[in-house]
């Protein structure tokens, strides 16, 4: 949800961007990438600030991180400043206003004994999580093949087992035929 809503911004920003430098019309796949490339620079100066910030020993970014990562893109304190004399008086605010960020959603519940009226252990409340159904944990394989019985499980693990080690020693003998070392003395 949080990435719809980012990309959905970004081709806003995008498409006003555009407008602003004075095209009449753009095509929806070059707004899909320009989107997608400002996200991804937004994102990689984030995660430098951010850096930046955990290096200095804070948890938090401030304005010298932010620019320190935009210096190490290349991007210097002269030319945001000639950037921003530039664009003065040119800015076009969005038609709407937005969302707070990120965006939030509520999660159903799960339901409770109480809610499922349901009978529960007595020493478990009414108002905790019911237990999910019980075809979800009982006689549920763990693993394709996986067997009820424990003996079957001890021979299936064995004949694992055996095979293993039968491909290591085949490993081995095939090392030593070959005149290389397979264990070296230090």
């Amino acid at each position: 949800m949080a990435d719809d809503f980012s990309r959905s911004i970004a081709r806003v920003v995008v498409a006003q961007i555009a407008e602003g430098t004075g095209f009449d019309t753009c095509q929806e796949s070059a707004v899909d990438i320009l989107a997608d490339l400002l996200l991804r620079y937004l994102s990689t100066v984030c995660a430098s600030s951010h850096s930046f910030a955990e290096q200095a020993g804070r948890s938090q970014a401030n304005l010298a991180d932010t620019l320190l990562s935009l210096e190490e893109l290349g991007v210097t304190a002269d030319d945001l400043q000639s950037h921003i004399q530039l664009q003065q008086g040119t800015d076009v605010p969005f038609a709407h206003t937005l969302a707070p960020y990120p965006v939030h959603t509520q999660r159903p519940l799960p339901p409770t004994f109480r809610d499922q009226k349901e009978d529960h252990p007595a020493h478990i409340p009414d108002f905790l999580q019911a237990f999910p159904d019980p075809h979800t944990y009982q006689q549920t394989a763990a693993f394709t093949g996986h067997e009820a019985d424990a003996h079957k499980q001890r021979q299936v693990s064995l004949g694992a087992t055996q095979r293993f080690n039968a491909t290591v020693i085949h490993c081995y003998t095939a090392f030593q035929c070959s005149g290389r070392s397979v264990l070296r003395r230090v």
